[in-house]
């Protein structure tokens, strides 16, 4: 049995005008964490977590892209942190209005702490809360 396995990326985020364009990647090599990559989910929240400069965060957690919805950065401290690439959601079927799994890569520039928080909301809803957060320490040594 073969299984196909689709990513679609958020490439181009223009909040003012929400709007958004996927590519597709089918790279297995992209899903899968690396030895000098860090895999967090949902069950870490609240949590404090480990890492080494130079090591790469990937946080996935759930959502669905097609009500409008999407996972993005809140807060990080720019100077232990760094954000990789553009949000990427990997839908969990072929089936329209399916949810998935959002991810968010962040390395570890230096030595130091950082809060990481993430947001879940709509861009074009101001002044709303979001409607889940997510956040984690992050502890980066040598």
């Amino acid at each position: 049995m073969s299984h196909a396995i689709i990513i679609a990326r958020i490439v181009n985020r223009e909040p003012q005008a929400n709007h958004y364009s996927w590519q597709r990647q089918s790279s297995v090599d992209e899903m899968m964490p690396s030895m000098d990559m860090v895999r967090v989910t949902e069950e870490a929240k609240g949590g404090t977590i480990e890492v080494r400069v130079g090591e790469t965060v990937m946080v996935e957690l759930t959502g669905n892209l097609t009500t409008g919805y999407h996972w993005h950065l809140a807060f990080m401290n720019e100077k232990v942190l760094s954000q990789i690439g553009d949000v990427e959601f990997i839908p969990d079927s072929d089936l329209v209005g399916s949810g998935g799994k959002f991810r968010l890569r962040f390395q570890a520039a230096r030595v130091g702490r950082s809060a990481l928080k993430l947001a879940y909301d709509r861009d074009w809803e101001k002044g709303v809360p979001a409607a889940r957060q997510f956040d984690i320490l992050v502890v980066v040594d040598r």
